[in-house]
């Protein structure tokens, strides 16, 4: 039986020539150097209608081989069985925590003229792991569910949560049920509140976006002050934003040159040779993550 390996935001190469890239074809090798053998072929769907604009792809395979530590590069075909440049290889690593933001190959996205070494992908690894944290942290979001997850929370309604017939829930991908209790814990209503009786928060959401809020409608109970409303469900975001991927590979690098090494690594030699702004890179992932802190306007 395969291992199942999911690959997340693989952005194909823009081409000019208006032909789309229509397969994803994944690779698995015992280094990073290969010898690489094909273990899955995967179709695109849809296929990009502007392919100097492709859309990033995100897939998965259950041909890998059993075991950690292996690595996995993707090469993107055409209909005519052109081949596009290798991605920089990945290793099936283990998460420390789960609650990752970003993979190793959203940080060598960034250095493309890295070749991948065990102990520096070791140290990037924990970098990542580290960062999510912080960034988890400073932002006060669940992109990631805590771990272990519960999947019953329970929230106090406050006397102006119960005058809007509003609370908040913090960050929550799907809900299966809601109870009002009373403060005792005890079920005001017998079964959970029906679908015509609340309104998930905001209404209108991306699809890796939260619900925060639930607001009790005229069909349902009137809640009041320091009753408890009991929300079962998946928490953390439905996916994690793609401008939050990106800012936690851009910490990553940065950490790397500041805790790690400058120059004089293979890693750091990579980064000089891209030329790109560090000051920029710092800039754009502050932004990114400030833009989740903010306090949400009732």
């Amino acid at each position: 039986m395969g291992q199942v390996i999911s690959f997340e935001n693989y952005l194909p190469p823009a081409r000019f020539d208006s032909l789309p890239w229509a397969q994803a074809r994944i690779d698995e090798a015992s280094t990073a150097a290969g010898p690489w053998t094909t273990i899955d072929t995967i179709a695109l769907s849809p296929l990009d209608a502007d392919p100097a604009h492709p859309q990033s792809r995100s897939f998965t395979t259950q041909n890998g081989s059993a075991g950690d530590g292996l690595w996995y590069r993707v090469i993107f075909l055409d209909a005519d069985g052109d081949t596009s440049q290798p991605t920089a290889p990945v290793q099936n690593a283990p998460s420390s925590t789960g609650r990752d933001l970003c993979t190793l190959n959203d940080v060598l996205g960034y250095v493309p003229g890295y070749t991948p070494q065990p102990d520096t992908n070791a140290t990037l690894e924990r970098l990542i792991t580290a960062e999510s944290r912080s960034i988890h942290q400073e932002t006060g979001r669940e992109f990631r569910a805590i771990v272990p997850a519960m999947p019953t929370r329970l929230f106090e309604f406050c006397s102006t949560d119960a005058a809007n017939r509003m609370i908040r829930i913090g960050d929550c991908a799907q809900i299966t049920s809601l109870r009002l209790l009373d403060q005792n814990g005890v079920a005001l209503v017998a079964g959970p509140l029906a679908v015509d009786q609340y309104a998930l928060l905001p209404r209108v959401r991306e699809e890796w976006e939260p619900i925060r809020r639930v607001k009790l409608l005229a069909a349902g109970p009137a809640p009041t002050p320091g009753q408890l409303l009991e929300v079962t469900g998946v928490w953390g975001f439905p996916s994690v934003p793609q401008d939050i991927v990106q800012a936690c590979a851009k910490r990553v690098i940065l950490r790397y040159l500041s805790d790690v090494a400058a120059a004089g690594t293979d890693f750091a030699d990579a980064i000089a040779d891209s030329e790109f702004s560090i000051g920029g890179l710092l800039r754009s992932s502050q932004e990114a993550i400030a833009n989740y802190g903010n306090p949400e306007v009732a």
